[in-house]
């Protein structure tokens, strides 16, 4: 039914076993039923998620979807501020921020993964919203990351509202950004980011990086602990493409750059090596460092940079 939930249950020894409104269905009368899971996986409406619920609602359920022990899969349903701790956990689908009674608190994030080797492939739909998509704090997770549409409110209110934030350490992730906007005009002004890779993240290995239409694409603040991209393809970018803190340390096989009014690379006192770098109708600033960074280039490539 519309308020999710359904699904076949057979009745089971009750023992121990608790309510988790998914997994386990309790009766009055003390009877339980449990779910007949196929293909080892629950959906975020087994466990009674459901479109125009209360958002709250919905993170409390999604979190007890990720405690069952099986794969996860979300249907698109509106949530709150969500923080998953489970580890090892495998976890995909689309997730939605509940935009009508979200969260006023700073820093507010769609989801938070504190648990370590998460696997997963998730899409985030922010919807013009005021907040970040996803951070990850756990260490060792395997995720392709999706997040579209933040339309980024007052920093100071509440918070960077990046698109994905890595936090974990030696973490796997392919990361795929677009339509990652400021809507009020930040002080500074290359907030929000599509992608950041905190002071506490780092050693962590991105696959492919993707970043389309966006305030600024990719910052790294991870230090002293190197990171490596294999692809990087960054279009419509209005500020920064790749910024290196001081400290940073970055490893980048091909970047391929397109209509970028910003600046290319820009490396502020760490250590950035590049494979290749190839650039196309970009009008911005392209490659900045500072004295006491160390930057290597082994190949640009220009088509008609303006």
């Amino acid at each position: 039914d519309k308020f999710g939930g359904g699904g076949f249950f057979r009745s089971v020894n009750p023992g121990s076993l608790v309510d988790d409104g998914g997994l386990y269905i309790k009766t009055s009368g003390g009877a339980v039923w449990r779910r007949v899971v196929e293909h080892n996986t629950v959906t975020t409406a087994d466990y009674g998620c459901y479109p125009g619920n209360v958002g709250a609602d919905n993170s409390a359920r999604l979190v007890k979807a990720c405690a069952s022990g099986y794969k996860v899969v979300g249907l698109g349903e509106n949530y709150n501020m969500t923080t998953i701790t489970t580890s090892n956990l495998e976890i995909s689908g689309k997730f939605t921020p509940s935009k009508t009674d979200f969260t006023a608190s700073y820093g507010r994030v769609l989801l938070i993964f504190t648990g370590g080797k998460v696997k997963g492939d998730i899409f985030v739909d922010m919807l013009q919203f005021s907040a970040g998509g996803v951070i990850i704090r756990g260490s060792e997770c395997e995720m392709s990351i999706r997040v579209e549409n933040i339309e980024a409110g007052d920093r100071t209110v509440f918070g960077l509202q990046n698109g994905v934030q890595d936090e974990g350490l030696r973490n796997q992730l392919s990361i795929f950004c677009r339509a990652i906007h400021d809507a009020f005009g930040q002080v500074i002004p290359v907030q929000p980011a599509a992608f950041t890779i905190a002071d506490t993240g780092g050693g962590g290995t991105y696959p492919v990086i993707d970043i389309t239409d966006c305030n600024t694409a990719v910052i790294n603040n991870g230090q002293g602990r190197g990171v490596h991209v294999g692809t990087y393809t960054a279009r419509s970018i209005k500020y920064n493409v790749w910024y290196n803190l001081a400290g940073a340390y970055s490893d980048i096989s091909d970047l391929f750059v397109e209509n970028i009014s910003g600046q290319v690379l820009t490396n502020s006192g760490g250590q950035l090596r590049v494979g290749r770098v190839y650039i196309k109708e970009c009008t911005g600033y392209g490659i900045n460092f500072s004295y006491n960074s160390s930057t290597t280039i082994n190949e640009i490539i220009v088509d008609n940079h303006s």
